[in-house]
């Protein structure tokens, strides 16, 4: 294995210790009756979710699983064209 592939491997096992590490912290957004019956959208929060804590680490979870998923593409296509 090439020097390359032990980096790129380290990244790939930071960012998935980060996203686990993320999804963890997020809230749980179990469906229950009174979600389903109730309008949480007409709230200030509901209008203002975007700006939260758990809008932001849901984007970062976001960021970090397309790092992930680029990277492992990256990661293959180094071991595939350099044999």
């Amino acid at each position: 294995m090439s020097l390359l592939e032990y980096i790129f491997g380290g990244v790939l096992v930071a960012i998935s210790w980060i996203m686990v590490a993320v999804v963890l912290f997020q809230k749980n957004r179990a469906r229950t009756n009174q979600n389903v019956f109730s309008d949480s959208a007409d709230t200030y929060y509901g209008k203002n979710s975007k700006y939260s804590k758990e809008a932001r680490m849901e984007r970062f979870t976001k960021i970090c699983a397309a790092l992930f998923f680029l990277i492992s593409i990256a990661v293959s296509a180094i071991i595939v064209f350099t044999k």
